[in-house]
């Protein structure tokens, strides 16, 4: 009986050096891909312009009405003589934070000095935070005049564009 030989082939060991031309490439490649990466996250991460605010105190001697008083003291009465307002009410809802958001933004994009109108931002509860400061922020940028009413609840925002303060006859 003939015998057969078999031949094992080792495997062929291919070592590529890194910084042949396809490794060179992959490197270049991937650094070129982070450097893109990194410029876009600086890019589109958002800066907030929020100044910190102080506050009369709620209680005290130091709070008195002056005699001309600024937007802040005035009546139900006299800010709907000051302005004609339009109101927006966050109520902390997922949807309704999101799209009433995006229309106070529209709102305070249209506000002039000319037009006459301001706008008042109600916050529920239940408001986020963050909508909050998105909405300071907005009128920060747009450079409208605003107080923030926390003296009554719910929490509120006035904005407006400056016009001298005329006071209704009494």
């Amino acid at each position: 009986m003939p015998t057969m030989s078999y031949t094992l082939y080792l495997p062929r060991r291919h070592r590529r050096r890194l910084f042949f031309p396809p490794g060179l490439l992959a490197l270049a490649w991937l650094l070129w891909l982070g450097c893109v990466e990194w410029r876009n996250s600086l890019i589109t991460r958002p800066y907030f312009n929020v100044l910190p605010s102080t506050f009369p105190s709620l209680y005290g001697s130091d709070f008195t009405v002056p005699k001309y008083a600024p937007p802040t003291y005035l009546s139900e009465y006299q800010l709907a003589y000051f302005k004609s307002w339009q109101t927006v009410i966050i109520t902390g809802n997922l949807w309704n934070e999101f799209f009433e958001v995006h229309r106070t933004k529209n709102i305070i994009s249209q506000l002039s000095d000319k037009n006459n109108k301001g706008l008042i931002v109600h916050f529920e509860r239940k408001a986020k935070y963050s909508s909050f400061i998105h909405v300071i922020d907005y009128l920060q940028q747009n450079s409208c005049s605003y107080w923030i009413d926390i003296r009554h609840d719910p929490t509120t925002i006035y904005a407006f564009k400056h016009r001298r303060l005329l006071l209704p006859p009494i």
